[in-house]
């Protein structure tokens, strides 16, 4: 009887994966759908989580079938690769959930919004990697091709890049198509505590056009600064942009890049515009929203 609760269980869960992601199903949705209570299924499971490893071990152990010994070997692979195509949904469903939890928890942890958090997975820019469980911010050339992306872990201080990107198409988030302003960060992660900001405030973050530079020069001794390569291919590609918003850090380097950078762009109507408080956007984002922990500001360190 409890393996029959099992399967049903199984059934229900496969049921509702055909209508929505993992994330938005509940127990009580599984238990309805089911038509068992919430006792029967804690019986049998801890959470969600346990019944869909159960589920992934059942499909895999009825796909063997007996089929172990040496003899036997390679039709259980083709009946795992069958069992594999015929619940397509339901393991696209589980393997893109499970390898964005941890990107969003991260990012929820800094503060960003999730709403901000759910349209970046949605859209390509942001995906969490598999093996360690890093952040990857992408950026995609005017053609939609995917040429940059930003490594972040999600449990160290690591940064860095995926190997072969491209530092001219780093992480964009467009707002307003071809808008004549466009917002300039060091890093995504700055760029989306900006954006998140403005939702705070209950103004339209859709509307503005977040471009994240990966990173600065150092100014060289005279004061001039090698151009960013990624700012300087989005005005190439955007030439109707008349103002730029600089958006840099609030420190010494930060703020020797953004006048650096002024100088180098007497055409164009450019703003500085650091962060109000702490060193960057997140900084800033994270003490507006009363997030515990140490952050770093021209005078030392605030709460």
């Amino acid at each position: 009887m409890s393996k029959v609760t099992k399967r049903a269980l199984e059934q229900s869960l496969k049921n509702l994966l055909l209508k929505k992601p993992l994330t938005k199903i509940t127990i009580g949705d599984i238990t309805e759908d089911c038509g068992i209570n919430r006792m029967t299924f804690y019986y049998h499971f801890k959470d969600i989580y346990d019944l869909v490893e159960w589920a992934c071990l059942e499909d895999a152990r009825r796909a063997l079938d007996e089929k172990k010994t040496y003899d036997t070997w390679q039709q259980g692979l083709l009946q795992i690769f069958a069992a594999v195509q015929e619940n397509k949904p339901f393991i696209l469903n589980v393997y893109r959930c499970v390898h964005r939890e941890q990107v969003e928890k991260y990012l929820y942890s800094r503060g960003i919004h999730p709403v901000i958090i759910r349209y970046c997975l949605d859209n390509r820019l942001l995906f969490e990697s598999a093996d360690f469980h890093n952040a990857v911010f992408v950026g995609h050339d005017k053609d939609g091709k995917a040429r940059y992306g930003a490594l972040r872990s999600t449990v160290s201080s690591y940064k860095g890049e995926l190997t072969g990107s491209d530092k001219r198409f780093s992480f964009f988030l467009e707002g307003k198509p071809n808008a004549e302003h466009i917002h300039v960060f060091e890093s995504a992660i700055d760029a989306l505590s900006y954006l998140t900001l403005l939702k705070l405030r209950g103004q339209e973050w859709r509307a503005a056009n977040a471009l994240s530079l990966s990173g600065i020069y150092q100014p060289r001794k005279d004061g001039s600064i090698r151009f960013p390569a990624a700012l300087e291919q989005y005005l190439k590609d955007n030439p109707g942009v008349e103002r730029i918003v600089l958006c840099l850090d609030n420190d010494r380097p930060g703020r020797a890049a953004s006048a650096a950078i002024q100088k180098c762009l007497p055409q164009y109507e450019v703003i500085d515009n650091p962060p109000r408080r702490g060193k960057d956007y997140n900084d800033q984002l994270q003490l507006v929203k009363g997030i515990s922990g140490r952050v770093k500001t021209r005078g030392g360190d605030a709460r």
